[in-house]
């Protein structure tokens, strides 16, 4: 299989981040920037983060997936943004915010409630 772009292209990045998480195309951007983004990349981290707080459910499960995939094992910021996820009112955020914290959690973390 040809790859289009490489991992960590810029502009590929940019033009995939201002797609919109909430609608049934989210799913297929997140897959894209889990495919080009460098694992840890904090420019990516830092755009999904604010998705974490929409009104959609759709947005917000979304946005917990990718950081789950994107976040580096330890990434203490990223783990704080998504533990309130775990108290969603959407089920399927909250299984989305287990995900990710199995993700990025370490055995070491102390943030993670017991």
């Amino acid at each position: 299989m040809t790859h289009l772009v490489e991992k960590g292209d810029e502009e590929a990045l940019a033009a995939i981040l201002v797609l919109p998480l909430d609608d049934k195309y989210g799913r297929h951007a997140v897959d894209a920037l889990t495919k080009i983004a460098k694992k840890g990349e904090q420019s990516v981290i830092d755009a999904i983060l604010p998705n974490l707080t929409l009104p959609s459910a759709i947005a917000r499960r979304t946005a917990v997936h990718a950081l789950g995939q994107l976040a580096k094992r330890g990434d203490t910021a990223t783990m704080a943004a998504v533990l309130p996820c775990l108290e969603d009112p959407d089920e399927a955020v909250r299984e989305a915010a287990v995900e990710a914290t199995a993700c990025i959690v370490t055995k070491d973390d102390h943030a993670v409630p017991e």
